[in-house]
């Protein structure tokens, strides 16, 4: 996955690293809001389509519920002053749900359908002046 997107990768790192400072820093705030939740989840969907690939939408969505509730489950260990609200949770899992389905459907109305080829033999002749042709082998 490093290899084949090292920026998105980056970019997810960072933004994770960020997240955890935000949620679990001594600055964290208490009193977010449900919309602020979802939508600080919401590029976490968009990151593990992009690494994950389309075809791989439940293990994004999989992995980012699961991202949410490791975070959740931080909070309560490492901030036991904090208060811990089941809301925060659906809204952090609607805002990767919400990332998730939104890049899956940009990428598929984006995306390039595979062209099916012939499976016929070409050759490569020199023809004359003209230079290098392709020509279709005679059955």
């Amino acid at each position: 996955m490093l290899r084949r997107h090292p920026v998105t990768s980056t970019v997810g790192v960072v933004y994770f690293v960020v997240l955890c400072v935000m949620i679990l820093g001594p600055w964290a705030d208490d009193e977010a809001s449900i919309a602020g939740s979802a939508i600080v989840f919401f590029p976490a969907g968009v990151l593990l389509i992009v690494l994950l690939g389309r075809q791989r939408w439940i293990l994004a969505m999989s992995v980012g519920v699961l991202g949410v509730v490791w975070l959740e489950l931080a909070c309560i260990v490492w901030r036991p002053d904090a208060p811990s609200v089941p809301i925060d949770l659906a809204a952090g899992v609607a805002g990767v749900v919400a990332g998730a389905a939104v890049a899956a459907a940009i990428g598929a109305a984006s995306g390039h359908k595979v062209q099916e080829t012939e499976s016929s033999f070409t050759r490569v002749s020199q023809t004359g002046s003209s230079g290098w042709s392709t020509e279709r082998q005679q059955d």
